[in-house]
This record gives C-alpha cells, sequence and structure tokens, in this order.
C-alpha cells in the first residue's frame, strides 16, 4: 500500500484506502468467521480426535456461503441502483462488481493459508496470510502502470481479475501436492457458532472503521494523508502477527487438551517475540517521520507527528495485551470477543458521530485508539478470569516456572 501511495496522487489514493477497505469488511463479513473458526477445529483435530469438521462442511464454510453472501450484496447494491437510491462512499457500478470479485479473493487466500498453517508450513502460510493480498496488488499495480496512468478504479480491477486467476491456480495446486484430505473427520462433529461470525466482521470493520469515517468527513488530501500514517503505524504489529502465525496451531491444541502450564509458556513466548521489536520499530517511525512526510510530499508539521503518536499507540496497545484476542478464540471465548468488540465499537463510533466532534484526522485517531483500547482490555479480561491465562505484558516481567525473582542487591 505504501508503494501505491508513493505512485499515486494523496487523493486518488485515499480513494483507493476506502475500496480497499470496503473489500476487507466485506470479505471479512461473507467469510462468516470460518477462517478463525476452520483453523482452530483443523488443529485440535490433531491432537484430540473428537474435534475437527468434515470436507462437505469446511467446503459449504470456505467457498458456498460466502459465494451467495456476497451475490446477494451485490444483488442489494444493484437494487438500491435501480430505484435511485444513493448512499455515501458507494462506488459505480463496474467498481462494486469488482469489490464483490476482490472480497471473495480475500476470503480464499485466508483459506489458502489455514490449510499451509495447519502442515506446519508457518513461514509458508504466515507471507500468504499477511501478504497474499499484497503481493497481488504489487503484480496489479505492475500492470497498470504498464498500461495506463495509476488510479484507484483502474487498480481495483485489476486486483479483482488478477486475484481471481491467483487464486484458482493456488486451489488446484493444493488439492494435487498436498493430502488435504488428511484433515478432515469423514463426519461432522464441530460446529461454527455466531459468535465467531460476529466477531471476525467486527475485529476487521473496527480495523478500518476510521478509514470509511474519513472517507466522509475528511477533504481528499487529508483522507491520503491519513491513510499514509496509518499504513507505515501498522507496521508495528508485524511481531505480534509473527507471534499468532507461530503459536496459534500450539495453542490450540494446548487449549483441546487444557494444559494451563503450556498456555503459560506459549503467553510467555508471545510476549519475548512481539514486545520489543514492536516498541524499536515504533521509536524508529516516529523519529524518522518528519523524513517520511517529506518522501510523500507532505509538509512537515507537529500536527503530523502528533497523528504519528496516537496511530503508533494502536498496535502499541495491542502488543502489550500479548495474544489475548489469539487465547480467547482458541480457548472458546469467542462470544467475549465478540460483545467487547461490539460494545466498544457501538459506543465509540456512536458517541464520535452523535457528539458535536470536530472530525479531524487527530480527532479520528483519538477515538481509533479509544475503541481498540475499550476492547483489547475486555477480551484480556475474559481470557484471565475465565481460563486463568494472563496474556498481558505483567506476564512478561513476571518469573516464570523454575525461576527465581530477581533480587536487587543494596
Amino acid at each position: 500500500m505504501l508503494v501505491i501511495a508513493s505512485l499515486m496522487s494523496l487523493e486518488e489514493f485515499g480513494r483507493f484506502a476506502v475500496y480497499w477497505s470496503t473489500i476487507l469488511v466485506l470479505g471479512a463479513f461473507a467469510s462468516i468467521g470460518a477462517p478463525q473458526f476452520l483453523l482452530r477445529e483443523l488443529a485440535a483435530y490433531q491432537a484430540a480426535p473428537g474435534r475437527g469438521v468434515s470436507l462437505s462442511y469446511a467446503t459449504k464454510l470456505a467457498v458456498i456461503i460466502p459465494g451467495i453472501v456476497l451475490a446477494s450484496a451485490y444483488g442489494i447494491y444493484s437494487a438500491l441502483r435501480l430505484f435511485g437510491i444513493a448512499l455515501p462512499l458507494l462506488p459505480g457500478d463496474v467498481a462494486a462488481f469488482s469489490i464483490v470479485i476482490a472480497s471473495m479473493v480475500s476470503v480464499q487466500v485466508q483459506h489458502v493459508a489455514i490449510i499451509f498453517r495447519v502442515f506446519e508450513c508457518k513461514n509458508s502460510a504466515m507471507y500468504i496470510s499477511l501478504a497474499g493480498n499484497q503481493f497481488i496488488l504489487l503484480a496489479s499495480l505492475v500492470l497498470m502502470t504498464a498500461c495506463a496512468e495509476p488510479s484507484a478504479d483502474l487498480l481495483l480491477n485489476m486486483f479483482a481479475l488478477s486475484g481471481a486467476v491467483v487464486v484458482i491456480l493456488i486451489w488446484i495446486c493444493h488439492w494435487a501436492f498436498f493430502p488435504v484430505g488428511t484433515l478432515f473427520r469423514e463426519t461432522e462433529e464441530s460446529k461454527l457458532s455466531l459468535s465467531f461470525w460476529v466477531n471476525g466482521t467486527l475485529s476487521i470493520l473496527i480495523k478500518h472503521t476510521d478509514t470509511f469515517i474519513g472517507g466522509a468527513f475528511l477533504v481528499a488530501e487529508h483522507l491520503g494523508v491519513y491513510q499514509v500514517v496509518k499504513r507505515i503505524s501498522n507496521l508495528a504489529i508485524l511481531p505480534k502477527t509473527v507471534s499468532d502465525w507461530d503459536l496459534t496451531t500450539e495453542i490450540a491444541q494446548s487449549a483441546a487438551v487444557a494444559d494451563a502450564a503450556r498456555l503459560e509458556a506459549h503467553a510467555r513466548r508471545y510476549l519475548h517475540i512481539s514486545v520489543w521489536p514492536s516498541l524499536v520499530f515504533a521509536g524508529a517511525v516516529l523519529s524518522l517521520s518528519p523524513v517520511i512526510m517529506r518522501f510523500y510530499e507532505v509538509g512537515f508539521s507537529w500536527y503530523w507527528v502528533a497523528l504519528f503518536v496516537l496511530m503508533l499507540a494502536n498496535p502499541i496497545i495491542r502488543v502489550l495485551y500479548g495474544g489475548h484476542m489469539t487465547f480467547a478464540t482458541q480457548l472458546q471465548l469467542e462470544h467475549f470477543s465478540a460483545i467487547a468488540r461490539f460494545g466498544a465499537f457501538f459506543v465509540v463510533v456512536g458517541a464520535y458521530l452523535l457528539l458535536p466532534v470536530n472530525k479531524t484526522p487527530i480527532s479520528i485517531a483519538a477515538a481509533f485508539l479509544l475503541m481498540t483500547t475499550l476492547s483489547s482490555t475486555v477480551i484480556w479480561l475474559a481470557v484471565r478470569a475465565r481460563a486463568g491465562v494472563d496474556t498481558s505484558i505483567g506476564l512478561y516481567f513476571r518469573p516464570g516456572p523454575g525461576q527465581k525473582p530477581k533480587v536487587r542487591r543494596r
């Protein structure tokens, strides 16, 4: 996305950021939370044969239902256009169709990553999950710049076309070279709960709410600057994401057999992998913020530095709470996550839209930070109270099993 920002005008990049957020939120809604559910159950099946799902049920969750949901969404959109009903931020007909196709691509990329993850191909799974869409987007960008001037609509169409081709080829290779059938039960066992759908959708919606609010209230150039700052700041969450992909399967297997000691060990390792790299990266970005602004042809202002501080605080809060969200899902506490995210979203967004607050990049970033902090705190408390596992930074400084507390010498 940062490469795109350097090639497009800030106005065009802001518009494409709204498209991109729409793709990810619509994809999360259409996925009905199946990626997180299937990862948990397929991993748990390796440790506890009583868990797991059948191949037919997994196919229904991964392909059939998302296809029906997205087709229905496009049908509703077409009906609104037919009756002349215009809603804010809705794109034109061609762009809307491309968004639907691109949303299906984003769903399938996540399911492809899950297969790699369960087969213990951690690095490949992580690259596909985190950067699969980005690689397709980069390839689309190269094709677009070779043919025409970069624009938001053209890049969207290129991504939809390229993504559909890539996903089809990957699924064919999956079935040809991986023993996928060994991952599934012959009969259905576990069932997807509504909490997964609500939780998965709200998780993505919370991450992109600020983009939709910015698209509705900010001028195009300020929206573009806001998106550049957000994309750079989000890189501070990468160590936490590495922790997720490194430990999710192990956490699921330990949770399946209720091994409290191993769960605590996983929580410690999660923090060891993510905390310091994220803090160092955040400090480096903040120090280099004037240089970054100049690179993107934005004049230096302490206002934009303050925006960097707020945007960097968002991933750091999530890092300091450790693997609270991952543990909640694997410990079958996803309903608490759904409630926490639902409450934080509607309280903060409702208050922000209804109260007489100036809709500026700073105020949007502050509301975004408050929403993340509230939901993370509630989920962490639920995991600690229900499962007895503290995933926060406090665990990092407490001695582990067999370790003696450090005594200060006078």
